[in-house]
């Protein structure tokens, strides 16, 4: 893996996990195999040989860029996906047929026999697998990440400001992080520099009251380039993210390419509006949907914009924007949409 290309494993005929020991515990037959994740067990091996087994429908959901590629989750701004993958950028190979296009071609045949139905959200669909070598010709169909809504919902903000020891005049707490903080795909240097214009834009009064809390690896070395108090909470289990966007008034989320991220999703299922460019999870869950500021790609003033437009809301305004949130997650995210949906192509 370098910097904007990640694999989980180069050839689809060595998968993570033997084939063998997965068709060993399919004891009985499926109406549906439902792929959520490639990495760590499966590959395009493994599906041609449970579908021999099953022969029953398979539905991929795409978390990222794989299914489309010649291995590659994520992609930077490599085009090779249009024509077949090959002279792989993440490998410096200048070789039209290196083990990225065999890749293709091997996906290519077990697409043509299994047929699966490939779900993603629009920005996915619309942006790369509609112009996939691989993906174009399949059956392709829009919904957007499936979240346990019992876990992610809104927790109560007053006692949170004691378990993360934030000082009560922090009237605003604006929230950030992903897993690395210095990714190139997260859009850290769009982000602070958002931050930066939001500073000299707001009076001094206005200045104290805000708190940036943030999360993810690497935090420490962006600290030194933040104005406004902050507090950097490192990585955080899984079980305290519902605490962490409940707590804050917005998350604000740069990510220039990206196939969700999923924190969006997780943030408005807690109650908390969002702030983050028009691409990935946004286009479906964020743009016109009073759930928040949709901001024009790359465009940090822009960004920085719709952090006030937020901070600025009186009461009113922002609760309804709350339950707007919490509305939109059950719609989109919840396991009774997924099923919905599924129910309605397969059908």
């Amino acid at each position: 893996m370098d910097m904007g290309h990640c694999f989980f494993y180069k050839k689809e005929t060595h998968p993570p996990v033997q084939t063998s020991k997965i068709l060993q515990k399919i004891k009985k037959p499926y109406d549906i195999v439902f792929v959520f994740f490639w990495q760590g067990m499966l590959s395009f091996q493994t599906i041609g040989r449970l579908y021999d087994k099953l022969k029953c429908q398979f539905v991929f959901y795409c978390a990222d860029f794989s299914p489309m590629s010649g291995g590659c989750h994520f992609i930077k701004d490599c085009q090779q996906f249009k024509t077949g993958c090959g002279c792989c950028p993440a490998f410096g190979s200048l070789n039209p047929n290196d083990f990225t296009h065999w890749n293709v071609m091997y996906r290519k045949r077990i697409y043509a026999k299994v047929k699966p139905i490939v779900m993603a959200n629009t920005y996915m669909i619309e942006s790369f697998m509609k112009k996939s070598y691989l993906l174009k010709d399949q059956k392709l169909q829009y919904a957007s990440i499936l979240l346990d809504l019992d876990r992610f919902r809104p927790q109560d903000k007053e006692k949170l400001y004691a378990h993360f020891d934030i000082p009560k005049w922090k009237k605003y707490i604006i929230s950030f992080g992903c897993q690395s903080l210095t990714d190139e795909r997260k859009g850290m240097s769009y982000l602070l520099k958002a931050l930066d214009i939001l500073y000299q834009s707001i009076n001094e009064e206005k200045r104290s009251q805000i708190l940036l809390l943030f999360i993810g690896n690497n935090g420490i070395q962006i600290e030194h380039q933040l104005k406004f108090d902050y507090k950097n909470l490192g990585y955080l289990p899984i079980s305290e993210l519902p605490n962490f966007y409940s707590v804050s008034t917005l998350f604000l989320c740069a990510s220039v390419n990206d196939a969700g991220p999923s924190m969006l999703c997780q943030s408005i299922a807690c109650g908390t509006p969002l702030v983050a460019f028009e691409m990935g999870a946004a286009l479906d869950i964020l743009r016109g949907y009073n759930t928040g500021y949709c901001a024009k790609l790359r465009d940090s003033k822009d960004l920085a914009k719709g952090v006030l437009s937020i901070l600025d809301l009186d009461e009113e305004k922002y609760q309804k924007m709350r339950v707007n949130c919490r509305d939109m997650a059950a719609k989109k995210c919840s396991k009774e949409a997924l099923v919905n949906k599924v129910l309605e192509f397969i059908k």
